[in-house]
């Protein structure tokens, strides 16, 4: 499940294509049935993060190549370069995108018997 986040939107949309493409693993022979395809929240903010960096860094990269050698393709090649290197690494889920640790949890809170009636608590405000 995808939260709405603008980080994580292209992981997410990601992640709803493949997930709607599960009848295709019927099909597959049993050694790849048993390859785990699941992405947890925190390695899509992993896989965010490093689709970020990649992106960055040879957008950087292209643009100083770019400059020297006076030729703006060279910048949209090494861009475009790095887009495709970080579909690889991001878009396939890896291992290292699985939780290995357990999630803190925050303990329940219980109610009081009378904080949860809304309409004596009107009552007492008038």
């Amino acid at each position: 499940m995808c939260i709405a986040n603008t980080r994580t939107t292209s992981v997410c949309i990601v992640s709803g294509i493949m997930a709607s493409l599960g009848f295709l693993q019927n099909y597959l022979p049993e050694p790849f049935k048993s390859i785990p395809t699941h992405m947890d929240y925190l390695g899509q903010q992993k896989a965010e993060r490093i689709f970020q960096v990649i992106i960055t860094l040879c957008a950087i990269v292209g643009f100083i190549w770019g400059y020297v050698e006076q030729r703006f393709s060279y910048t949209v090649y090494i861009t475009l370069g790095g887009f495709f290197v970080s579909c690889l690494i991001v878009l396939i889920p890896w291992p290292m995108f699985r939780v290995k640790k357990d999630l803190v949890w925050q303990k329940v809170l219980e109610e009081k018997e009378g904080k949860g009636d809304t309409s004596t608590q009107k009552e007492k405000k008038n």
